[in-house]
């Protein structure tokens, strides 16, 4: 009898989950858009980086908020459309301030969006005659630098469609004084003990859940059982957009996979309950390090009845990376339905680290002229204090306006190139004998000159695997009496410090000089190393090869050997990309 209701059971759920995706096949076919237009909003220069778009109209005209990274921390600027694909920049709704929580990240994501599918109206809703606008927010300097905390932020809605008609620039959002969740609330629920992503917030007069407002929002915990760290999706409750109490089962939306992404919800209601059917909901979010795809980070959905318990796609993804601007990430989607087209806006992300707002459409409508800036710049690690490989040849490479000419001087030696139609120009400078004494690289373009001194040729060692280590000095069997060790941490600190992390000095009675490049990640796998499609090389070592070296030193810091046949095959792609066949490798 046990064993025949386990199989009822079984088949009931099997036919459930067909019928569930049945109704998802026709979100897929109504959602899909096959036309990548590509960009529509560009960063301004290769220091700033420009990310999650939010979409809607106020009158007649479209608008859509996203944030500018500009190396320090996050802003909340507005752009305006007649036709959702040309913009035009307006002006800063959160720009930094000082002295409070939330000085240096402030990412806004604005509330109330129309989540009825291919409505008429894409206006904001308004609580209290006010625009509301929830975003995440921090004191530190960095890359979404932890720990973010989620707060809110309004307007007055008439004086600010009045500003926005009179073309005014002052923009700026009135905020709460403190954030409404937080990672340091006493009511922090374990998913979200670490730091806190993307809010959007929705309005559901229907009152589904028994609140208003409802706010989806990302966050980072580790799991207590397992101990498995991830960003999962959770949700919040208010009646006044003020107060939010956490939903007691949170979090709704997860896949607990070692170091995946599931975030970023655009909640959407794609079809009003009925007689003989519930309402379906749709939330379009990204995941990104699956381990299940080749590509780093897509956009797909899911499905719920009752928003809460949500059923993943098992079909195609709706934006995967396909094209040089978004070769590197596809995600964080914003996607909407208007007069029978659909426009899928996403956050396009380059092999150079290079962020823009891209969109794809359900209608071809050709392809958009706007590129990512190409301004003239030595490539990453080529910085002032370099180490660069002796007896070998070595590239210098970086990026200029495409068919610009660059010219390159080593000493008295000069080489000319031309960057190419993707902005990349590269020569290859003569073998180097080791030497203490520094050189200086100049680089030339249209007039504007880069210069790094203090340049000097030794061995380069690659620093890769799970874990950073202190020992670096003994495994290469260096004296600190006659060796000066330089180090550079990739890919986002820039400059080469000494073995120390500290201001290159130099070392006076040094023979020789080491550089090493640390490009660990503690918990990564060794196969994130060990294909164009691994997590880790995406994002550690792509935007600085091929950078010659010496050899590889692995970590490891699990109890567990890494696999034989993986190691083998990292070691492998790990030469290949730096361009070093004859590399050494030592683990």
């Amino acid at each position: 009898m046990r064993f025949l209701l386990s199989l009822f059971a079984s088949i009931f759920m099997a036919n459930a989950l067909a019928q569930t995706q049945q109704e998802m096949k026709a979100v897929y076919d109504d959602a899909r858009t096959p036309y990548k237009y590509g960009l529509v909003v560009a960063p301004k220069d290769g220091d700033h980086m420009t990310d999650c778009p939010t979409v809607f109209r106020i009158g007649e005209r479209w608008y859509m908020t996203y944030v500018i990274f500009d190396g320090k921390g996050y802003e909340t600027w507005l752009s305006t459309s007649d036709d959702l694909l040309h913009w035009r920049e307006v002006g800063c709704l959160l720009p930094f301030r000082e002295g409070t929580w939330d000085k240096q990240q402030r990412a806004g994501f604005p509330a109330m969006t129309q989540w009825t599918w291919g409505s008429d109206n894409q206006g904001l809703g308004q609580c209290d005659g006010r625009y509301w606008m929830s975003y995440f927010g921090g004191e530190n300097k960095g890359y979404e630098a932890q720990p973010l905390h989620i707060g809110m932020a309004n307007v007055d809605a008439k004086a600010f469609e009045q500003k926005l008609r009179d073309g005014s620039r002052q923009l700026e959002w009135d905020v709460l004084d403190a954030p409404v969740l937080s990672p340091k609330d006493s009511t922090v629920q374990w998913w979200e003990t670490g730091t806190h992503y993307k809010p959007l917030v929705y309005r559901d007069t229907a009152r589904t859940l028994g609140h208003e407002y409802l706010l989806y929002y990302n966050a980072y915990g580790r799991h207590p059982e397992t101990g498995l760290g991830a960003e999962r999706i959770g949700l919040a409750l208010s009646d006044d957009l003020r107060h939010w109490t956490r939903y007691a089962g949170n979090p709704v939306f997860h896949h607990e996979v070692k170091g995946t992404i599931t975030g970023d919800a655009q909640i959407v209601k794609f079809r009003e309950a009925s007689a003989n059917e519930p309402p379906l909901y749709v939330m379009f979010y990204f995941r990104a390090f699956d381990p299940s795809r080749p590509y780093a980070a897509y956009n797909t959905f899911s499905c719920s009845h009752d928003l809460i318990h949500w059923e993943d796609w098992q079909g195609d993804d709706l934006i995967w990376p396909t094209e040089a601007y978004d070769d590197l990430f596809s995600h964080k989607t914003f996607i909407l339905k208007w007069q029978g087209v659909v426009y899928h806006f996403f956050c396009a992300v380059d092999k150079d680290m290079r962020r823009g707002i891209a969109v794809a459409t359900s209608q071809d409508f050709g392809k958009s002229e706007l590129h990512f800036p190409h301004p003239f710049r030595m490539g990453n690690g080529f910085t002032s204090h370099c180490v660069l490989q002796a007896g070998r040849e070595v590239s210098i490479w970086g990026e200029a306006p495409v068919g610009a000419t660059v010219d390159v001087t080593l000493a008295k030696k000069r080489f000319k190139v031309v960057a190419d139609g993707h902005g990349r120009w590269e020569v290859r400078l003569p073998r180097q004998k080791p030497s203490v004494k520094p050189v200086k690289i100049t680089a030339t373009c249209n007039g504007e000159s880069e210069e790094i001194i203090d340049v000097v040729f030794g061995d380069v060692w690659l620093a890769a695997g799970n874990a950073a280590d202190t020992t670096n000095m003994q495994r290469l069997k260096l004296s600190a009496a006659d060796t000066e060790v330089r180090m550079l941490l990739t890919p986002t600190s820039g400059e080469w410090t000494d073995w120390q992390l500290s201001p290159i000095r130099t070392h006076s009675k040094a023979k020789r000089v080491v550089g090493i490049i640390s490009a660990t990640a503690p918990g990564a796998k060794v196969n994130s190393f060990a294909t164009e499609s691994g997590k880790w090389q995406k994002i550690l070592l792509r935007p600085m090869a091929p950078y010659a070296i010496r050899g590889i030193l692995w970590y490891n810091n699990t109890a567990a050997p890494s696999n034989p046949e993986l190691l083998q095959k990292a070691e492998n792609y790990l030469r290949s990309l730096m361009d070093s066949p004859d590399a050494e490798f030592r683990k």
